[in-house]
């Protein structure tokens, strides 16, 4: 297995929102000139959405297959332009380990399962997540209560200290992933 490190966006919930909508809105409509343009796609992969069948197809495909990757890859760019900012990265590659499996952290249900919520991927759009991908988000709210159980655990290992104080200074809901950057 192999590690990754995490990072933390500070996420614009408005705008990741208002993208979505726009998305589902052209893949509905298979406004194919406005997928190519949402996405700020250019040559061949806007000539692979202008020419499928029907233009969600080409996001259908695995992202393995070579003539939609490049549109997943400009899917995101788009998506963490207009909506995320970089927050901060870990410099561990223990973290994701530790957020899983330190026992202390573990023992309060509450706090597992928030921290489940940055490790699960089921709360992040469809569009931000890949197969094997470590990511979740919280709201400000949740994100808060992370940071002060993390914090409030008797002698916490350095990566959840460190872990917990980036998530302080976030200012809005929170985008955990490991593969974004």
């Amino acid at each position: 297995m192999s590690r990754s490190r995490l990072s933390l966006f500070e996420v614009d919930s408005d705008a990741l929102a208002a993208f979505s909508t726009e998305l589902r809105a052209a893949l509905t409509a298979d406004d194919r000139g406005a997928v190519v343009r949402l996405l700020e796609l250019a040559g061949p992969p806007a000539d692979r959405v202008r020419s499928a069948p029907h233009a969600v197809d080409v996001l259908l495909a695995s992202e393995a297959y070579p003539p939609s990757a490049e549109v997943f890859a400009a899917l995101r760019r788009v998506a963490v332009e207009r909506a995320l900012t970089l927050a901060w990265t870990s410099d561990s590659l223990a973290l994701e380990g530790r957020l899983r499996g330190f026992e202390p952290l573990r023992e309060d249900e509450d706090l597992a399962r928030r921290v489940d919520w940055l490790l699960d991927g089921h709360r992040v759009p469809w569009f931000l997540r890949r197969p094997g991908d470590t990511c979740g988000c919280l709201s400000g709210v949740d994100r808060e209560a992370v940071s002060e159980g993390l914090e409030g655990l008797d002698d916490p290992p350095d990566e959840l200290v460190t872990f917990a104080r980036a998530l302080a200074n976030l200012q809005a809901g929170a985008l955990c992933h490991d593969t974004l950057l």
